[in-house]
């Protein structure tokens, strides 16, 4: 029975320390970013023409769980591996049904301080005929106080 304990303790200890610790070197690109520009074989898909009258927003998800990358107007979707060459530059390989999505794309991340709060962040993934320009605006919320306790001036 002690052998179960041990075992049982290890199983939760060891992943929970494994999560707090574990700080990344890549940025977080989770979540969904709205679209600036996309230009796919050097055709333009958004803005296009009719995109200037509306403001009905192009939306993008990404995935690092499944490591996926989702256009949701053309339900295009494309696989990505992040490298690193030369510890300077970064790269995504994407892989898709849509040819246009395939092969090796340059990352350019520009994070702008708005705000006292807010960040505007643009990610660029590039290749020599495909480009997809997306943002995000990231609000972090105010910081709260520890309640005093008993003692605190």
């Amino acid at each position: 029975m002690k052998f179960f304990k041990i075992i049982f303790v290890v199983l939760i200890v060891v992943p929970l320390l494994f999560v707090l610790f574990n700080k990344s070197d890549e940025p977080n690109l989770d979540g969904d970013w709205t679209a600036k520009q996309i230009i796919l074989n050097q055709k333009q898909i958004y803005p296009a023409e009719i995109d200037n009258y509306y403001d009905v927003k192009y939306q993008v998800s990404i995935n690092s769980m499944s490591d996926s990358i989702f256009l949701h107007r053309d339900t295009i979707s494309a696989s990505f591996k992040r490298i690193k060459e030369n510890d300077t530059k970064e790269y995504v390989i994407l892989s898709s049904k849509e040819s246009a999505l395939n092969g090796k794309f340059s990352i350019d991340i520009d994070t702008i301080h708005t705000g006292a709060r807010s960040y505007k962040v643009n990610l660029k993934l590039q290749s020599n005929k495909t480009l997809i320009h997306i943002q995000r605006i990231i609000n972090i919320g105010p910081w709260k106080p520890e309640f005093p306790r008993k003692g605190q001036v």
